[in-house]
């Protein structure tokens, strides 16, 4: 790449992002490389040339060049040029994955899918915005232009999600969520949850059978920031199979009646289920049933078994894995969501 092409390209890059400007350096050369423009041996202009042709601080293009140089992308020697001491771009080298949590049970379940898989053959940087709009805007500021990669369970929040069009979206991978935002090209491994919900719901046709005239109730709290599809996609089940349905916003002791089925999203809910049921002497199965969302391990053992509505967090994790070690800057996979039969429902 000529010094005036290289210059042009980069004054267009800059003005057309607002992310930060020794991070616009970094891709520029970066996809440069990808794109075979710049190869092994070649000269790229000085830090004070980018200064003066860019009209940038001396600081900003110094960090750029480190960031190159910590990538063995870039050499150079006291009082000479920089030169691109390689071509391979380290895609795995820096991964930042960004979780809504890293301590419930079933983000455990994903989180050790993808580090079975990744192994040592990538740096994995975990951390989580816990739905919070500024933890996650304060988050992804600092992030970006430090990763090769950006695995992101975004936040429902329109402002929050503009953020998301800073990225590099061949670099980017939304995960869990299905988000929307401007000139979003990235890729993708989704739950959907309404066409998904749905289908693992049908699949308690056969029970449901047998509990004729008693009513479905879905425990649904938006505070909780479950995704909002969800109660339509319960609702429609229930309408198509003419099932009484109600949504609550929490279970409450003196919402439970005889006859009723309860689809609990929060263990806190099933839990005061249960114990409410024993403070009547309510049985199992004969006055009451439930099924919970999201599989863990201690619900493949409590009353023998809970049913559960769930993806596999562990093959998603693998999943992850995969597209770490191999990435794939087109995927958009959805996971189906299984009935896990248990002994409650």
């Amino acid at each position: 790449m000529q010094t005036n092409d290289f210059f042009d390209a980069l004054r267009l890059r800059l003005s057309k992002s607002n992310k930060p400007k020794f991070s616009i350096i970094v891709d520029f050369i970066c996809d440069a490389l990808e794109n075979k423009q710049l190869r092994k041996g070649d000269t790229i202009p000085s830090i004070n040339l980018v200064c003066e042709n860019c009209d940038m601080a001396r600081e900003t293009v110094r960090k750029a060049y480190n960031v190159l140089r910590e990538k063995g992308l870039v050499s150079s020697m006291r009082g000479k040029s920089f030169n691109i001491a390689s071509e391979k771009v380290r895609n795995v080298n820096n991964v930042f994955i960004f979780l809504d949590r890293l301590s419930n049970a079933y983000k455990e379940q994903l989180i050790q899918g993808i580090n079975d898989t990744v192994k040592n053959k990538a740096t994995l940087t975990f951390v989580a915005h816990h739905l919070y709009r500024h933890e996650f805007e304060t988050i992804l500021e600092n992030a970006i232009g430090k990763y090769e990669r950006y695995i992101i369970m975004p936040v429902q929040d329109n402002v929050c999600l503009k953020r998301l069009s800073d990225f590099p979206q061949k670099k980017l991978m939304l995960l869990d969520l299905f988000a929307d935002f401007p000139n979003k090209k990235c890729s993708q491994l989704l739950q959907n949850f309404d066409e998904n919900l749905y289908k693992g719901l049908t699949y308690l046709d056969e029970k449901i059978a047998q509990y004729k005239g008693w009513s479905f109730n879905i425990c649904f709290n938006p505070d909780k920031r479950h995704p909002k599809e969800m109660p339509a996609a319960f609702l429609k089940y229930c309408k198509d199979r003419k099932i009484e349905a109600f949504v609550h916003n929490k279970f409450t002791p003196e919402k439970l009646k005889k006859n009723t089925l309860w689809f609990m999203l929060d263990d806190e809910d099933f839990v005061n289920l249960i114990m409410e049921a024993r403070t009547r002497k309510y049985e199992l199965l004969k006055d009451y049933a439930f099924l919970t969302y999201n599989d863990t391990l201690i619900k493949r053992v409590v009353l023998n078994g809970i049913t559960t509505l769930s993806i596999d967090f562990y093959a998603m994790g693998v999943a992850v894995g995969k597209q770490i070690l191999n990435w794939d800057p087109h995927l958009n996979k959805t996971f189906d969501t299984n009935l896990i039969k248990g002994s409650t429902f």
